[in-house]
């Protein structure tokens, strides 16, 4: 923008002049009037407007399953389907127990604990098969013992758990790994669980835990739960959290850098205005829609505020040059809608159908990110040309002028660095 398009438009010839239409020439005189005689009525309208959205943020969902980036007819989801349908499960969810001390799973107790968590996963409607050393040792008992089924079931010493244990290994079987470490200290109860969504995965490992807790023997000393339904819910945790240190970090650093430019601390509060309309509408469209919050939108807030920033300068440095030319309210927003407003128009509509490109996608998750992405920008450029100027009316000129110490110096530096000036005091 600043290298090629100079470069093009000396090459190429002058544009012939051509009127305005009737349109265009009343467009700019009548919103200048609006926002400069009512100005507090675009703000209602806009206030009423955003509260309502608002409404929908408490239903913003965050998910953090990568497999809801798939459409329902995709082939990914069709084989979730057949592997939650036929293998009991998409999922592994895995409760793993710490005894402290060496074979201390050998203990019938702890081989009987986890029987009875199998026992308890099993009984909800997501979670397929299970497996733990305590499948292993019951199945092994039964065995040894002709297949009687008075003896599927834990012995009831220690030293009848270690003699079925040895006995399994003397056949050729493998115990430790993924039941156990090799010294018998800790074991792992895995089960396979359905695609069920984040809320889904938060309620099983809420009840699991709470089992554990009420249930556990002293004898194991700590435990944990792990697997992929874990994963998405501290991914999750992690996503509300970059979501609100990007969204105070974009802010602070887009409000700061347009102070320095323009040298005035107003002017980068005031460009923040359009910025906050434009993200807190995305969030509200995004409950009411049902989007979630996930790794593909959680990074809209930013780029809005990085994108939609520009509609706001283009705006407010106009307006203000037309204020220190001499000109009042009135005027002055009338020549800014003329010029940066229909600007910020097109910039912010070629954007959109820009971003609205992506609904061609058979990857849900870009088909969200852009429909969302043109919302976003359609939003900034009506918070820049509705908001904005209706709030420049309450604002006196010296909250968004430049410093004047920083202005006479910035003036200072220019003519220093001139070259048809640079010898002069």
């Amino acid at each position: 923008a600043m290298l090629m398009i100079p470069i093009v438009l000396v090459l190429l010839p002058l544009p012939k002049a051509r009127a305005e239409t009737k349109a265009k020439e009343r467009l700019s005189p009548a919103l200048a009037q609006i926002f400069s005689r009512r100005p507090w009525v675009p703000l209602v309208v806009v206030l009423f407007v955003l509260s309502a959205l608002l409404a929908g943020v408490p239903k913003l969902k965050v998910e953090s399953d990568v497999t809801r980036y798939f459409r329902e007819d995709s082939p990914v989801v069709e084989a979730l389907r057949v592997v939650d349908g036929t293998f009991g499960g998409s999922q592994e969810l895995s409760v793993v127990v710490d005894t402290g001390r060496r074979d201390g799973l050998k203990d019938p107790e702890v081989l009987r604990f986890m029987d009875r968590l199998q026992r308890f996963l099993e009984e909800r409607p997501e979670v397929g098969a299970t497996s733990s050393l305590a499948d292993l040792v019951k199945e092994s008992y039964f065995t040894l013992r002709g297949d009687d089924p008075a003896f599927y079931t834990i012995p009831e010493t220690s030293r009848a758990v270690a003699q079925v244990l040895l006995l399994y290994e003397m056949g050729g079987g493998e115990v430790t790994g993924s039941m156990a470490t090799r010294d018998f200290r800790m074991g792992r109860i895995s089960a396979r669980v359905r695609s069920v969504g984040l809320a889904g995965y938060d309620d099983l490992i809420r009840t699991v835990s709470e089992f554990v807790e009420r249930e556990k023997p002293e004898k194991i000393v700590d435990w944990y739960v792990t697997g992929s339904p874990s994963l998405y819910i501290q991914l999750s945790k992690k996503l509300i959290a970059s979501q609100l240190m990007s969204l105070g970090t974009s802010f602070g650093a887009v409000g700061a850098i347009v102070s320095v430019l323009m040298l005035s601390l107003g002017a980068g509060l005031l460009s923040l205005i359009p910025l906050l309309v434009a993200v807190a509408g995305n969030f509200g469209v995004m409950g009411f829609v049902g989007a979630y919050l996930d790794m593909a939108t959680v990074m809209i807030a930013s780029l809005t505020v990085g994108i939609g920033v520009d509609y706001a300068v283009h705006f407010l440095s106009r307006y203000r040059n037309e204020r220190q030319a001499g000109l009042d309210h009135a005027s002055a927003l009338r020549e800014t809608f003329r010029t940066s407003g229909r600007a910020i128009v097109i910039n912010a509509l070629t954007l959109a159908l820009g971003f609205l490109v992506m609904l061609f996608s058979r990857f849900g998750a870009l088909n969200t990110f852009g429909w969302l992405m043109a919302l976003t920008m359609v939003m900034s450029m009506l918070g820049a040309l509705l908001v904005l100027p209706a709030v420049l009316a309450f604002v006196p000129k010296k909250a968004y002028f430049p410093w004047p110490a920083l202005s006479a110096w910035r003036a200072r530096l220019a003519r220093a660095f001139d070259p048809k000036k640079g010898g002069e005091k």
